[in-house]
């Protein structure tokens, strides 16, 4: 049997091929740019690893006896999961190796922006002096956190933040009030979570329904200048829109590390001053790193061994 890992990433997979020792399975890294090539090896291919490269249903249609794929990450759109469950293939992601990493990461990117630490860095190397910058620091004691999605990273972020803060509120399409409050936030719905929140996080998978979930119509709706944060998908943030609406001032600051057509940036972030960005990172230690391998290559090969799938996603 062959795993195809479609355009590694990693320059060594030898921990990849440890975790294959005596399963019979060949790990292949395949090379390839478009469907016809994977079509060319199609028959060969009886399951796949991938990380950026998409699987859309025409790539589906050549895969005649794939049996499971596993996106290395939590989110999955990427994969074309209508067309992989008509053929019988299991889609599968990976949802627990960074939590603690992303959601330090959305809490630091939080308090770098509230705290103006780049401002004040260029200050400092400009040779200049004084607590005055572009936008005033409000005492975070005093302020809301609205956490948009409070699955497993957003109820971590939600705990982390919480000692900062007045309180934390939450909306989560997907859960109820009670598992809302179970994990230790009030349950809001959007506009009231919008209209109220001086500190607003997004941890939404990306969908039909949450692409473009900011945009100009809820921008509007924020009536207390917040700073957003989004370590989830860029998708769920119209650009254009966010790029207006802090120039205008419609927001205080924004702290970003996914953005909708990786790895390309809207140049309009870039001359802003209460805007950080990082290259989509926040899922990285090298722990995280090593348990996002692993386990993703070890549900191949349980599955491939006749184990009940885990983490399917179709």
């Amino acid at each position: 049997m062959k795993l195809f890992y479609l355009n590694p990433t990693y320059p060594n997979l030898e921990l990849e091929e440890n975790v294959l020792k005596g399963t019979g399975i060949e790990l292949v890294r395949f090379r390839g740019s478009g469907d016809q090539d994977l079509a060319a090896v199609a028959d060969q291919v009886d399951a796949i690893l991938t990380d950026t490269t998409p699987i859309a249903r025409q790539t589906v249609s050549y895969l005649k006896r794939c049996k499971i794929v596993v996106r290395l990450g939590v989110g999955y759109d990427i994969v074309d999961g209508a067309a992989c469950r008509e053929r019988g293939i299991v889609v599968c992601n990976v949802p627990d190796y960074g939590v603690e990493e992303v959601a330090n990461h959305a809490l630091t990117l939080l308090l770098a922006v509230h705290r103006r630490l780049l401002s004040y860095d260029r200050k400092v190397r400009q040779k200049k002096w004084g607590y005055e910058v572009e936008w005033p620091i409000r005492r975070l004691s005093h302020q809301r956190a609205g956490v948009i999605g409070i699955g497993r990273i957003g109820a971590h972020f939600a705990a982390r933040v919480k000692p900062f803060v007045r309180d934390v509120v939450a909306y989560d399409p997907g859960l109820s009030n009670e598992q809302i409050q179970q994990r230790d936030a009030a349950p809001s719905d959007l506009p009231t979570l919008l209209e109220t929140a001086d500190l607003i996080s997004l941890h939404l998978p990306l969908s039909e329904q949450t692409h473009h979930l900011i945009n100009a119509e809820t921008i509007g709706q924020m009536k207390r200048q917040p700073i957003l944060v989004n370590v989830s998908r860029g998708g769920l943030i119209d650009s254009a829109a966010l790029i207006t609406g802090l120039r205008e001032q419609k927001l205080s600051g924004a702290g970003l590390d996914v953005f909708e057509h990786e790895p390309d940036v809207p140049s309009g972030y870039l001359d802003l001053p209460n805007v950080i960005l990082t290259p989509h990172v926040a899922w990285y230690s090298e722990e995280s790193s090593q348990q996002l391998r692993t386990s993703a290559v070890r549900q191949v090969a349980d599955f491939l061994a006749g184990k009940p799938p885990v983490n399917v996603v179709n």
